[in-house]
């Protein structure tokens, strides 16, 4: 799932249960953004995506905040989110007061979008297959073990 102002990695399957796995928030499956934000956040600004702000649903935070260039007036972060609610990204950065411009979604789990150009598909090589197998088993596992 992307919203239809960004782009970057989707993953399509038959197997109902690996896509939820890999997708829904509560599995805390790590997937990495490019994002072009209007402006220079400020090291405070990145310092408040970690520690989390405070969105409809609740208190949300990435996991991993990097500053990478500036392009303009604008700059590119690299963001990676465990949870990846509904346009997360945007709203937290619109709570700091940062547009968005532009939002790519290079990683989810294991896999990297590489030099995939857009539009273009391809098969997942059966390593690809195993560790997103594997990670989705490892989710499975945490989710089943009884709360104390």
């Amino acid at each position: 799932r992307l919203d239809e102002d960004s782009e970057g990695l989707l993953l399509l399957t038959n197997d109902g249960d690996l896509a939820n796995h890999l997708a829904h928030p509560r599995y805390g499956v790590q997937k990495a953004y490019l994002v072009l934000v209007a402006g220079n956040p400020a090291p405070d600004d990145l310092k408040k995506l970690l520690e989390g702000v405070y969105l409809s649903e609740g208190h949300v935070k990435a996991r991993q905040v990097k500053r990478l260039k500036k392009q303009g007036n604008s700059t590119w972060l690299r963001i990676v989110l465990s949870e990846g609610k509904n346009r997360e990204i945007r709203r937290m950065l619109a709570k700091l007061d940062h547009k968005v411009l532009r939002l790519k979604r290079m990683e989810i789990g294991p896999l990297e979008i590489g030099n995939l150009a857009p539009g273009k598909s391809r098969p997942l090589s059966p390593h690809e297959l195993k560790s997103l197998k594997r990670l989705a088993e490892k989710q499975k596992r945490v989710e089943d073990v009884p709360a104390e």
